[in-house]
């Protein structure tokens, strides 16, 4: 989900929802420009009983993870420098939400 002001997007949400299910809410979400460069403001919040972990991955190689819990998990909100990332991912054993917001 995107959110725009004025034609401007200011925060990107990803979600993984799996109503009645037991498979495990995975996704790699990949973007061709990261939207909010050059930090954002993120936070996660996580449903399920077991690991919780996203990790950022940058255009160098390099990778960072972000969060990582076990069981239900609300963050606290982090400020990331997102200049040369490429894509996220997420492994999880429930439903999820994380959000990146513009940081001011």
């Amino acid at each position: 989900r995107a959110i725009a002001e004025g034609g401007t997007v200011v925060q990107l949400t990803a979600v993984c929802e799996i109503p009645g299910s037991d498979d495990d809410c995975v996704g790699t979400f990949t973007y061709i420009d990261w939207a909010f460069k050059p930090k954002s403001s993120v936070t996660a919040h996580h449903e399920g009983d077991g690991d919780f972990v996203v990790t950022l991955f940058r255009e160098d190689n390099s990778s960072e993870v972000i969060f990582s819990a076990t069981g239900v998990y609300t963050s606290e909100t982090v400020i990331l420098e997102t200049t040369g990332v490429v894509s996220m991912t997420v492994q999880s054993t429930g439903p999820w939400e994380v959000d990146f917001k513009r940081a001011q």
